[in-house]
């Protein structure tokens, strides 16, 4: 069974397969709006910036896009300019036209920034948690993996508190009406080598993992990607049910399982050797690393500023 390293976009899909709420997704627009998170959002050209005010703010001109985002009440205005291959060597957050962010004088220090959302050409994710606003910023740094940048009004300013080689993003994940970031550092691989997302929370200063919160996560993972290849049964959803069954250590159930998944692709009328193929990598000792993942969710580093 050939391994493959899984690409941006595909691994967004196999980590949203399953799911027609919330996360699954891709959203961000690879990640979701939530009922509590969303915001109005509001793409301005940059021939529509206030010239004026940029040159009394000592701001260049000819900014290459404006996002405007409404946060508890509040427009917020980011403005970005480029000088590199990417979308954003330089962003700067406003609000009523002063800047309360600038990422040149705070000392970001990024090779570019990418658009979050390409098909909505939305370049930042804005959202409310923490009772603050929170602004994340995809990077094009680690290639080929991830890197991200989260701004947030902390202690009456705009902060970094966030910047670290993660792909990250903000969800209501158990519900509950507040935002949890979510991320993980690197992309997965096909067979059964899934990318480790979890879940973090602010504690004492810092983004650190919840291994309670992330356990939840798959849980509820596990169950969408069960649907998911019951509906489409494929090596691709196949692969992600067993991912989630990895990372939740129940690999023995799943093994249980392959006389029910041989029996829901019959059923769909497609090709299930693919089933057995898994069947027989997973009774393989020489393949399955299933040790690898037992205490994964424990040792998830916290998130370097």
């Amino acid at each position: 069974m050939k391994r493959i390293i899984i690409p941006l976009a595909l691994a967004l899909v196999l980590l949203s397969l399953g799911a027609c709420t919330n996360h699954d997704q891709a959203s961000n627009s690879s990640h979701p709006a939530t009922a509590a998170n969303l915001t109005t959002t509001i793409n301005v050209p940059s021939a529509q910036t206030d010239t004026k005010q940029e040159e009394d703010t000592g701001l260049p001109t000819g900014a290459v896009h404006t996002d405007s985002i409404a946060l508890y009440g509040q427009v917020y205005e980011i403005n970005y300019w480029n000088e590199g291959e990417f979308d954003y060597t330089r962003f700067v957050i406003k609000k009523n036209k002063r800047v309360l962010f600038d990422s040149l004088k705070a000392g970001v220090t990024m090779e570019g920034g990418m658009k979050a959302a390409e098909e909505e050409n939305i370049w930042s994710q804005g959202v409310e948690q923490n009772n603050r606003p929170a602004f994340l910023f995809t990077l094009a740094d680690n290639r080929p993996n991830s890197a991200s940048i989260i701004v947030e009004e902390l202690d009456g300013s705009m902060q970094v508190t966030m910047h670290d080689n993660i792909e990250a993003w903000f969800e209501d994940v158990d519900g509950s009406g507040s935002m949890e970031l979510v991320g993980f550092p690197s992309y997965g691989e096909v067979p059964l080598s899934p990318a480790l997302v979890a879940i973090y929370q602010w504690k004492d200063n810092q983004y650190k993992p919840s291994p309670a919160l992330t356990h939840h996560y798959w849980e509820a993972r596990l169950k969408q990607r069960e649907r998911a290849f019951q509906d489409d049964p494929s090596e691709m959803t196949l692969d992600s049910l067993l991912s989630a069954y990895l990372l939740l250590n129940k690999l023995g159930d799943a093994k249980k399982q392959f006389p029910t998944f041989s029996k829901w692709a019959a059923q769909s009328k497609v090709d299930d050797g693919f089933v057995a193929e898994y069947e027989q990598f997973l009774s393989d000792e020489t393949t399955t690393h299933e040790r690898d993942y037992v205490n994964w969710m424990s040792q998830v580093e916290p998130l370097q500023k």
